[in-house]
């Protein structure tokens, strides 16, 4: 059996887990995990993923690499409730979580949402550059992840990163990932979540 352990125990989020315990029949290795995170992690499937807590769209594009992830998804099934109306125009593409309805969403999370597409996938985004108006990223503080959002993003396009206000992500955490690849424009706490929008750095 092969699998893969997020460490430290008390870490929240993907971006706080700063390595990987990888346990095959017996053996371990360790991954370490202190600047990227998916990219590192993606080149191997395994039985199941054990985190003691993650982000719940973390969660989600994790489940690609493995059929058993171990984690308590409580952000979805609090928004299959809700939908965000974010005034979007163009095309857009959801990493995470379907929040909205008529775009692209990279998830696996299935058959509770009304979205156009439903990929599938991890990293790289199977999407060429400047592809998309909008991004949104629920619940994922990856650099990688961001990354990829910006590159598919147009030279105008939006991004938005949303996080539950009550998960024990701050709000500036949240905007120092985003910031990395978007100029910042504002922060909004809207019914329990925190919406980031930037807009994409040339």
């Amino acid at each position: 059996m092969k699998y893969l352990e997020l460490l430290p125990s008390d870490a929240k989020t993907l971006k706080q887990s700063l390595k990987a315990v990888c346990h095959n029949d017996g053996r371990k290795e360790e991954i370490d995990l202190s600047y990227s995170k998916i990219s590192q992690i993606i080149n191997d499937n395994y039985d199941f993923v054990f985190s003691h807590k993650l982000l719940d769209g973390e969660a989600l594009i994790l489940k690609n690499i493995t059929d058993f992830l171990i984690l308590d998804t409580r952000f979805f099934r609090y928004m299959r409730n809700k939908k965000l109306n974010l005034n979007l125009k163009g095309k857009t593409l959801q990493i995470g979580s379907p929040l909205t309805n008529s775009t692209v969403t990279v998830s696996n999370d299935v058959a509770y949402f009304y979205v156009d597409n439903l990929v599938n996938s991890v990293y790289p985004l199977p999407f060429r550059d400047n592809s998309f108006d909008n991004v949104i990223i629920s619940e994922i503080l990856d650099y990688d992840i961001i990354r990829e959002a910006s590159r598919v993003l147009k030279n105008i396009g939006k991004g938005y990163l949303i996080i539950n206000a009550f998960n024990g992500v701050r709000p500036v955490e949240a905007i120092k990932v985003l910031s990395i690849k978007f100029n910042i424009k504002f922060a909004k706490e809207f019914e329990g979540f925190w919406i980031i929008e930037g807009t994409k750095k040339n």
